[in-house]
């Protein structure tokens, strides 16, 4: 497969040269900060190949449509506790408008 594509886990900070045809993101943003977020999406967006790049985000959003305020309220308070009791930091609960908002 190599000879069709490449892939490897980085830093995407530390990548200082590139024309990268995508850059994937899997369950990244809930676990950092939105500054921090928006900063490494903006770098990684300078190294790709102009215009096709593309970037991909691997994420499970909460649809606000599809859920009550109070599921969402919930899960809110829940997902960013869990890492007390399973050692896990699994970041925080994402809403679909949540990260609409970050993307524009």
């Amino acid at each position: 497969m190599e000879e069709f594509f490449s892939a490897r886990t980085q830093d995407v900070l530390t990548i200082e040269k590139g024309d990268y045809d995508a850059v994937l993101f899997m369950e990244s943003f809930p676990v950092m900060n939105v500054a921090l977020f928006s900063k490494i999406l903006v770098h990684a967006h300078t190294k790709l190949r102009k215009p096709t790049g593309l970037t991909y985000l691997y994420h499970n959003l909460k649809d606000e449509t599809r859920s009550t305020e109070l599921t969402i309220s919930i899960g809110k308070f829940i997902k960013p506790r869990i890492k007390y009791f399973l050692g896990v930091d699994f970041g925080r609960l994402t809403t679909r408008a949540e990260m609409e908002a970050i993307m524009k």
